[in-house]
């Protein structure tokens, strides 16, 4: 009875853990076959983005979540992923943007370090509303809110290979969110092709699937950050009509 009292725990949080990230696959597959369906049944741009970014974190690393012990770093990012954007050139106020990516992380200074080190990955689900403030046939000037769900995965060592990016432990993956304000350009080239320029602030928020939340050591954080993208987007039905 007393063994079972002490490996229940560590049962439980990694049952919650692997449904967590059962539900996170679910949902980015799904997310993935409806951009494909859209497209057949909508005008819609998509295509692939890339992008750099700076980041301030504050990491809590005290085991009662107080959030006393936070410590202050500074991070730069750079990403790569798939876009899905439903008003690209089209004379339409509302557009509703999609990435799906992921950011590679460096250890905290200001220099990103070669692809192949096993610095920290995130990946990112983000919906960006936006408006169309200026519309005309050549460009889309736009801004909007933006949420967003994310994992985040490090190795457990700096001297840890890039596989080990890609095998959860129960301290070194987060579930968390993202909320801010996204603003972007859009640029066409001719009837078919789009550069898209974007970039924002947003607050990221998470916390780590910790198997045993009594162990003392990093539980959550709270980053903020500021990001550009670069886009380009092959639209489908997607034209510009002056009304």
């Amino acid at each position: 009875m007393l063994y079972l009292c002490k490996i229940w725990p560590a049962i439980y949080f990694k049952t919650k853990r692997e449904k967590m990230m059962k539900t996170i696959s679910l949902v980015g597959l799904l997310l993935l076959v409806l951009m494909l369906v859209s497209t057949q049944a909508m005008a819609v741009g998509i295509g692939i983005y890339g992008g750099l970014g700076k980041a301030s974190n504050a990491r809590v690393r005290n085991a009662d979540l107080k959030p006393t012990a936070a410590t202050e770093e500074s991070h730069m990012l750079a990403g790569l992923g798939f876009v899905l954007d439903t008003a690209v050139a089209k004379n339409q106020l509302f557009n509703y943007r999609l990435n799906i990516g992921f950011e590679k992380w460096n250890w905290g200074d200001d220099t990103l370090q070669n692809i192949t080190t096993a610095e920290p990955l995130r990946f990112g689900i983000y919906n960006t509303f936006g408006f169309g403030i200026i519309r005309t046939r050549l460009i889309r000037f736009w801004l909007g809110p933006q949420l967003g769900l994310t994992l985040f995965t490090e190795p457990a060592t700096k001297t840890g290979t890039f596989l080990d990016l890609f095998q959860l432990t129960d301290n070194n993956g987060a579930f968390g969110s993202t909320l801010g304000l996204a603003t972007g350009v859009n640029i066409n080239i001719g009837e078919k092709f789009t550069v898209s320029i974007d970039g924002g602030a947003r607050r990221w928020t998470y916390r780590y699937l910790n198997a045993n939340p009594t162990q003392l050591g990093e539980r959550r954080a709270r980053t903020h950050e500021y990001y550009g993208n670069v886009s380009v987007m092959f639209r489908i039905n997607d034209v510009y009509q002056k009304k």
